[in-house]
């Protein structure tokens, strides 16, 4: 998880989270970091990765640009070239059927942990 006792408020000011926040209680630093960083589990391999290429300036997604959907067979050629296929669906589903090699990781709870691990 990126974080713990994380809100699921969409937005807050700083009076709030002077108020609410546990960690912004804190007398110093040291002492802030111990608290949001204690029982943490270790950074997933990719995060290192990911934070540097969420600091750069990108263009925003344009649908218009997305890729074509692939057919069948380059879906396999993908496959044997060394591409992972994730399926997203749910564990049961997967369990009725699913391509070969495919790897299960469901939408629901870590997906985007579990994704980036891949």
């Amino acid at each position: 998880a990126c974080g713990k006792n994380l809100s699921t408020d969409l937005w807050s000011t700083m009076g709030d989270q002077k108020a609410t926040n546990y960690a912004l209680r804190a007398p110093d630093k040291a002492t802030f970091m111990n608290l949001v960083t204690e029982g943490q589990p270790p950074a997933p391999g990719y995060f290192v990765y990911d934070a540097i290429l969420n600091r750069k300036d990108r263009e925003l997604l344009d649908e218009a640009k997305m890729p074509a959907a692939m057919t069948y067979p380059q879906v396999l050629e993908a496959i044997d070239a060394g591409a992972v296929l994730v399926d997203g669906r749910s564990p049961e589903e997967f369990a009725l059927g699913h391509l070969r090699r495919a790897v299960n990781i469901g939408l629901e709870g870590r997906y985007a942990e579990f994704a980036g691990s891949v």
